[in-house]
């Protein structure tokens, strides 16, 4: 008997998820929530998410509709403990939010933990201009980048930028933060220059929240070198190890067709003439060349390369995704994809909506798949979000998610979650931010879920998400019932008299 209930234990609690299951022991059921409140309950989108040196998880994102009246959204940053728990050491209630204004629109974009327990956090902000909002006097005041840093109890350090905030007329489209807590924006200018035409830009934010003007003077090098490949709709970063940036923009080029510029740039801003012709890769692709492409992501692989994540748009037809290799030195790796492109992807979900990379150079992307609607309408089903894994090769990863085929829902026991960001974690551990709802109700809700990764954890003991595959379905009694059997088989056994 000693031996069944030791095993019973050992079972249930050793029970393990597969790859991209909920981990249903992390905050309620797999999903991190706020606290309640006022604005908390209208909070709906957590746009980022990572995690601390002491795993707590970081989420940023808005409540869109903060009250019934005219203001504009706020911003709001949450704090959670590894275990998906509110961080109440955080302002009281695990959560900050900035206050309701009729003038102006506050969406959180990042948060980065820095030194000393603080936090960086970084939003756009918009002028609202319509009424009843009095008109804005200048295009350049919407919209903006914004960036404070808070310490570990949810104060605002004056110390940081200028009367405690950094803000710049850039509307970002990826920010870095460096280890020293520096910040370097990607984005365009605002408005754009000219008037009808985005213009690339790149900008820096000091440790001290200052802004890094070596950035300013120097566009001939990181803005591909010439004055007529306009028209900057898409761009990326990534930032190296070494301190040096790689800089992936979408622009049109002097014949009126698109094209991708990739460019490396050492610290202080300097073109990197080792990295492809110059300090520069331009790829003139006919997949590319008609409908802008968006770069969903830039990322660094083990091998000192790149890869970025592009999709393709048209009217008519569905995102085409496609996965271009760069090998260190800047040039296409054409051992991989079709001379260092692969694509259109055949993926089980359209419309890319988040993506991150695993540190085996596995890639993570998540959306929607189609409706049965037919063209033009090409609607997803938004009661179906899903994550997929794809091999370093682009291919679906058959260890992922619970039938071989690479993908897996985001939907588990009966709660949906709408994907806006993922991170991976410790122990390759994913996290995904977005809007949650339940079945049958319309209201999305701020909210972080946590999936397993490949290294398989005993997190969930036998409470946990461990016996089969347990997403939209109730929670397993199973192997609960028969531990408490077995112990209870065993105390009887030690009562009988002898």
């Amino acid at each position: 008997m000693k031996t069944l209930l030791a095993a019973t234990l050992f079972g249930a609690g050793a029970a393990l998820a597969a790859p991209g299951d909920f981990d249903l022991s992390f905050g309620q059921n797999g999903f991190a929530m706020l606290a309640p409140g006022a604005i908390a309950d209208r909070a709906d989108r957590a746009h980022f998410v990572t995690t601390d040196a002491d795993g707590r998880v970081l989420a940023i994102g808005e409540a869109s509709r903060p009250t019934d009246g005219p203001e504009g959204s706020v911003r709001v940053f949450a704090r959670f403990l590894p275990g998906g728990l509110p961080d109440m050491s955080l302002a009281g209630t695990g959560y900050l939010h900035t206050l309701p204004d009729t003038q102006s629109s506050r969406v959180g974009l990042r948060a980065f933990p820095v030194a000393g327990g603080k936090t960086l956090l970084v939003e756009q902000r918009r002028i609202l201009c319509w009424p009843p909002r009095p008109a804005c006097s200048l295009a350049i005041t919407t919209p903006y980048f914004f960036a404070q840093r808070v310490d570990a109890a949810g104060q605002v350090d004056p110390a940081y930028g200028v009367m405690a905030t950094v803000s710049m007329d850039t509307v970002q489209q990826d920010v870095a933060a460096s280890p020293d807590g520096s910040l370097t924006i990607v984005g365009y200018q605002y408005p754009p220059f000219p008037p009808s035409d985005p213009r690339f830009d790149v900008r820096g934010v000091d440790p001290a929240g200052q802004i890094y003007t070596p950035w300013i003077p120097t566009r001939a090098a990181w803005n591909c070198g010439t004055e007529s490949d306009t028209s900057a709709s898409s761009a990326k970063m990534a930032r190296q190890a070494d301190g040096r940036f790689l800089f992936a923009q979408q622009v049109r080029g002097p014949t009126g067709l698109n094209r991708l510029c990739i460019s490396r740039l050492n610290p202080d801003a300097t073109l990197d003439a080792g990295y492809g012709d110059g300090g520069r890769l331009r790829l003139d692709d006919g997949r590319f060349a008609g409908a802008p492409a968006t770069i969903h992501a830039l990322a660094l692989r083990r091998d000192g390369g790149a890869v970025m994540v592009l999709e393709t748009s048209s009217p008519v037809a569905p995102g085409l995704v496609y996965l271009a290799w760069l090998t260190a030195g800047g040039a296409l790796d054409t051992s991989r994809g079709t001379q260092g492109i692969a694509g259109p992807l055949a993926l089980p979900i359209h419309g890319v909506q988040a993506t991150a990379f695993q540190a085996d150079d596995k890639i993570l992307l998540a959306g929607y798949p189609l409706t049965t609607l037919k063209l033009p309408l090409i609607p997803v089903d938004f009661a179906k979000p899903r994550i997929l894994r794809l091999d370093p090769d682009g291919n679906p990863d058959p260890g992922f998610g619970p039938s071989g085929e690479g993908f897996a829902s985001l939907v588990s026991l009966g709660r949906g979650l709408l994907p806006l960001h993922i991170h991976v974690g410790e122990g390759n551990a994913i996290y995904v931010a977005g809007s949650a709802s339940d079945a049958g109700s319309g209201a999305a809700r701020f909210a972080v879920a946590r999936l397993e990764g490949d290294a398989q954890s005993h997190r969930g003991g036998i409470w946990g998400s461990g016996c089969g595959y347990t997403r939209d379905a109730p929670v397993d009694p199973t192997l609960p019932a028969l531990a408490f059997l077995a112990a209870a088989l065993l105390l009887a056994r030690r009562r009988r008299p002898r």
